[in-house]
């Protein structure tokens, strides 16, 4: 941007036949870094569709891509994964990639995500591939979020009922299950996780609280201590897809009195339960919280 008018840097970047580059883009906190994602992009030698990101690096005015394409998992149940979701950190050292369609054993849209760190010029997967629970297709890993210590990640899920089918799967589990072929409202989910121990642990999900709000879209701030999130199709009135906007602030124990008093921020609704109360540096589940008091 120079001069009131906005200049091309580097040449345009295209993609190959049929691979849709660019179906989402992501670009890095310091600007160079470009990460953009070919949902219809298909591995050597496969007809499945799995989808790929690309990530590109500026170096003397020129795009250059750096490493491998990330590939999104082949589905066991032969379903195109398309993945298609990104996010980029503030140093484009650390890229995610979702994969919501991606389809499990049982033909069930879980999702799926993978995160990647740059180590010598390559992408190298840091910790496991998440993936959404079997709820009848919750399509997790559809939006994508970093804080910019790295540490954390938010995940949307715009499909996500909170419900399971009744498998006997999950048998012992606090959960509400509906019978198989029964009519399931979207709320959506968003669930953020924090690099601990060598993987991502959950610190909290929180479902959207509108039937077909299709909750997912959100953004963790910089320190991922305030996370914001929407359901775009919330009905809240009279009309139709009003949408709704959450903004949550992650509590903590900050006097060590291991009570959890309006000083802690918590409790509250919209903090999701959350606080570091059993003192391991990490914020806690509503769970481990519970048991801390």
């Amino acid at each position: 941007y120079s001069d009131s008018e906005w200049a091309l840097v580097g040449a345009v970047i295209s993609g190959s036949n049929t691979h849709v580059l660019g179906y989402s883009v992501k670009i890095s906190g310091d600007g160079t870094t470009v990460v953009a994602s070919a949902p219809y992009y298909a591995q050597s030698g496969e007809t499945q569709k799995s989808g790929a990101a690309f990530v590109y690096r500026l170096v003397d005015n020129s795009w250059t891509q750096l490493g491998d394409p990330l590939l999104a998992s082949l589905s066991p149940s032969g379903y195109q994964s398309e993945g298609n979701a990104i996010a980029v950190n503030k140093t484009g050292a650390l890229v995610a990639f979702g994969a919501p369609h991606y389809r499990d054993q049982d033909g069930d849209e879980v999702g799926e995500l993978k995160v990647y760190s740059l180590t010598n010029d390559q992408w190298i997967q840091r910790g496991s591939t998440l993936s959404g629970e079997a709820t009848l297709s919750t399509r997790f890993g559809s939006r994508l979020s970093f804080a910019d210590d790295e540490s954390m990640i938010s995940v949307g899920a715009y499909y996500d009922s909170g419900k399971f089918l009744e498998t006997g799967q999950h048998t012992g589990q606090h959960r509400t299950y509906i019978p198989t072929g029964a009519f399931v409202e979207r709320n959506g989910s968003t669930t953020v996780f924090r690099w601990k121990n060598g993987d991502w642990a959950i610190v909290n999900k929180i479902l959207g609280e509108y039937s077909w709000g299709r909750m997912s879209q959100s953004v963790l701030s910089a320190n991922g201590q305030i996370l914001v999130a929407s359901a775009e199709n919330a009905e809240t009135g009279v009309g139709v897809n009003h949408g709704v906007t959450y903004t949550y602030q992650l509590g903590v124990d900050s006097d060590a009195d291991r009570i959890p008093d309006s000083e802690d921020l918590f409790p509250n609704i919209a903090i999701g339960s959350l606080a570091d109360l059993d003192f391991d540096g990490a914020p806690d589940t509503c769970l481990v919280s519970c048991f801390a008091l």
